[in-house]
């Protein structure tokens, strides 16, 4: 390949090495699923992670990547000689340089070599909404990656859920690609064929307990087993092969073996090799020993002819495989020394300014609402029938307050205070169910905000989006739903049920009402993922609603043990009720005496502004709680690292839960004596 729409401009290739790289679970022990694994991944080539399950495939590429935030790493990890924490840093976006010519040269050409021309116009899909196959989300993950022109690209198996053609065509794109950019690729990998594994410069063979069996070039590794006295059978599938002997059901052959070292396991083996190989005893790699090895069998056994064609074959195998290297050289890019400040350098040219994040992710998050019109007319329809039915049930009725002050002053003691109270008071039921019902609206529309592409949101921030913008965007995008549903709502209701206050004014507090719904959801679905969250925001609404001073009232649970006094103050549905009651209630002052009413609920016309000031800094308090949980709940986020912690030290997390059996397990006792 000729032209390469990767970055022409000098940039720092990395070459990865790591020694005695472990991990530690801190929840179990400290078992390790990771092992004093010691290698090196080098840039322009592909490297396939394979191994029995269990062995800790993805937990290897986690650890390298410096992403485990459930375990302890121990090791080191080098960037072309310079040691490195977190190799994270490396995962940057394009370059600000780049124009967006250049960029749809890009995007046009990763479609392309991964197959994916005939669906670039089709949704993607989720659970709810069919879109494209399994296989090609596969290569659409990889393409989101891929675009963005990395240094360092780890995929974690990629092929699974593909057929055999689609896995194969992923990796001959992959190789493409690394051969191409000068990009350092590993993947997770499962037993492929043949064909597929040929496709990978390098291999990482991992052991029960994430040890390393044996990590070089995948040509050499058929050559590395038969060397310590594992030799593949003819029409065997060499991946399958080496499985077999990491899971034990291969004897080793002694005799055929053209190693003398004193290891005894497969780690052992490698271990020494691998020092061997580091002391310069293989200048010309362990594939000449090997064929040097069996040409002496072959003679000792007079098959001169089958010695011939085993040469010829070999022989021309490896030409192939040093023209292949020669064209590898010649079709990387420029590099330069992966100093300290070169990788500064870099990583400033490829960050976004905040401002060009925010204008991307509220594109995306606008084409994501028009797209998605099928849930924006469900949540209209939800809000109509909603506004319908609570018209219907207050469909002809009116507030009817005291009789008048002559009736009441000729009443005896008792009856002269039931006499002083409304004879029907609607408003304040009505006020109640409004709120409430546009509540569970409103939460459970605004509960996929979030809640459905957490996982997606997580992988982008860890590549350098910024919280803020994308946080802003989705909110900014949602506004005019945030308006327009009070607005279908309020006149569904009064196209019923005519009130005597102002349409606006009433219209004014349940946007005010819609806002903080939105940001209660926000929260619930980022502090509880899943089907949960649809649970929790019907019976955060409900609450909030019981407990916002309708029955019972705010002057009875004055009279309340404590907490009760205090509840009412933290239940936004409380003051827009109020609001809203105080709106409609003030219009029959002209007629009725509605101080008595308004006395027993608690209600005062003068804290109208109070309840309308403080309903959207509910909504305010929201967002700022769901921005907090977006930022700490992450895997590796500070809360969950607090969590582990605690539940880890000296093994309380398990003692606690001991505790709270035994407690469970006596209250049950006591019930049944």
């Amino acid at each position: 390949m000729n032209e390469t729409f990767f970055s022409q401009e000098t940039r720092p290739n990395i070459d990865i090495k790591f020694e005695e790289l472990s991990l530690e679970l801190k929840q179990e022990g400290g078992k390790k699923v990771l092992n004093g694994a010691t290698g090196e991944l080098k840039h322009g080539r592909v490297c396939a992670v394979m191994g029995p399950s269990g062995c800790g495939k993805s937990s290897f590429l986690t650890t390298l990547s410096g992403r485990t935030y459930y375990g302890k790493r121990n090791g080191k990890v080098y960037l072309n000689g310079v040691e490195d924490d977190l190799l994270s840093t490396v995962s940057t976006r394009l370059p600000r340089s780049r124009s967006r010519d250049d960029v749809n040269k890009l995007v046009d050409y990763v479609i392309n070599v991964l197959g994916l021309e005939e669906i670039k116009h089709t949704i993607i899909g989720d659970e709810k909404k069919r879109g494209i196959s399994g296989g090609q989300k596969k290569r659409v993950n990889c393409a989101m990656e891929i675009v963005s022109d990395p240094l360092v690209l780890f995929l974690d198996e990629p092929t699974s859920g593909l057929d055999s053609t689609s896995s194969m065509e992923l990796i001959r794109a992959l190789r493409e690609l690394a051969t191409t950019s000068g990009m350092t690729i590993a993947a997770v990998i499962h037993q492929p064929r043949f064909e597929i594994f040929e496709l990978f410069h390098d291999v990482l063979l991992l052991g029960k307990g994430g040890r390393t069996v044996y990590l070089g070039p995948s040509e050499e590794a058929i050559y590395y087993f038969e060397y310590i006295g594992f030799k593949c059978p003819s029409l065997t599938n060499p991946p399958d092969f080496f499985m077999d002997v990491i899971n034990g059901d291969v004897k080793r052959d002694i005799s055929s073996s053209s190693y003398n070292g004193s290891g005894n396991d497969l780690f052992g083996l490698w271990e020494e090799y691998y020092k061997d190989k580091c002391d310069g005893k293989f200048p010309n790699g362990i594939k000449e020993v090997v064929l040097k090895n069996r040409q002496q069998q072959q003679q000792q056994e007079l098959k001169e002819e089958l010695i011939i064609t085993s040469l010829n074959s070999n022989n021309n195998k490896g030409n192939s495989n040093n023209d292949n290297k020669s064209d590898l050289n010649n079709q990387i890019i420029m590099t330069e020394e992966c100093s300290h400040e070169n990788m500064t350098r870099e990583y400033k040219k490829r960050t976004r300014n905040w401002f060009t994040q925010f204008r991307m992710c509220l594109r995306r998050s606008f084409t994501q609402q028009t797209r998605d019109f099928f849930g924006f007319l469900l949540d209209v329809s939800l809000v109509f029938l909603s506004g319908l039915s609570v018209g219907v049930i207050f469909y002809n009725q009116h507030y009817i307050g005291p009789v008048p002050e002559l009736v009441i002053q000729r009443c005896p003691g008792d009856l002269k205070k039931k006499c002083e109270l409304p004879m029907d008071d609607p408003i304040i039921s009505m006020a109640s169910i409004m709120a409430m019902s546009l509540g569970l609206c409103g939460v459970t529309a605004s509960l996929s905000t979030f809640g459905t592409e957490h996982t997606v949101f997580i992988r982008e921030a860890r590549s350098g989006l910024s919280y803020i913008a994308y946080f802003l965007s989705k909110n900014i995008v949602q506004l005019p739903q945030i308006c327009i549903a009070p607005l279908i709502y309020l006149s569904v209701f009064y196209m019923i049920n005519t009130l005597r206050a102002n349409f606006f004014e009433i219209y004014y507090v349940l946007i005010l009402l819609h806002f903080v719904n939105y940001g209660v959801g926000y929260f619930l679905s980022i502090l509880i993922p899943g089907p949960l969250s649809q649970l929790a925001s019907v019976v955060f609404v409900l609450v909030q609603s019981l407990l916002a001073g309708s029955r019972p009232t705010l002057k009875q649970m004055k009279d309340m043990p404590f907490p009760m006094p205090y509840i009412p103050w933290i239940s936004y549905i409380r003051y827009g009720q109020e609001a809203l009651y105080i709106l409609e209630v003030k219009e029959y002052s002209k007629v009725f005496n509605i101080e008595t009413g308004m006395d027993i609920l608690g209600y005062n016309l003068d804290d109208y502004w109070w309840c309308i000031m403080s309903v959207p800094l509910f909504g305010l308090l929201y967002r700022f709680l769901a921005y907090l949980s977006l930022f700490t709940l992450r895997p590796d986020g500070y809360f969950q690292q607090f969590v582990s912690y605690i539940l880890d030290v000296k093994g309380w997390g398990m003692k606690i839960i001991k505790l709270l059996k035994r407690i469970v397990k006596l209250c049950c006792v006591k019930q049944r004596k």
